[in-house]
């Protein structure tokens, strides 16, 4: 029991952290270049590169899917249910679909989705069973 518990809340922390990396992280690395403009009020827009487009839209698409997962990751503790496979599976998908989402690897970026979303009706379905 401890042993799972600790490994959820691995699981919990890594996510989070995914999260930040992917929506705060490296579209602000991408953007160095006009860190002035990032410690100003920001009115002038700025021509984004592709790269940075796609960090930012990645950031924006994990947290469609976050809020599940840490729930799942949460009910399944006092429940007693092991879900740390499919959750390790997810962490790992989502880790491949925003490197694929910003280098514009199409197919794999979807394939990398449909995986993770996936993982998430797993964890759906164990906790419901």
């Amino acid at each position: 029991m401890n042993e799972y518990i600790d490994q959820i809340s691995i699981y919990i922390v890594l996510a989070s952290a995914l999260a930040l990396v992917q929506f705060w992280v490296i579209p602000f690395l991408l953007n160095i270049k006009n860190l002035q403009w990032q410690f100003s009020n920001q009115d002038e827009a700025l021509d984004d590169s592709l790269m940075l487009q796609r960090a930012r839209r990645a950031g924006k698409n994990i947290l469609e899917t976050l809020p599940i997962f840490l729930v799942f990751c949460v009910l399944s503790i006092p429940a007693n249910i092991d879900v740390s496979q499919p959750a390790c599976y997810w962490l790992i998908f989502r880790v491949v679909h925003g490197v694929s989402y910003m280098f514009g690897i199409i197919y794999l970026r979807t394939l990398a989705w449909l995986s993770a979303l996936g993982c998430l009706i797993f964890m759906g379905f164990l906790l419901a069973s």
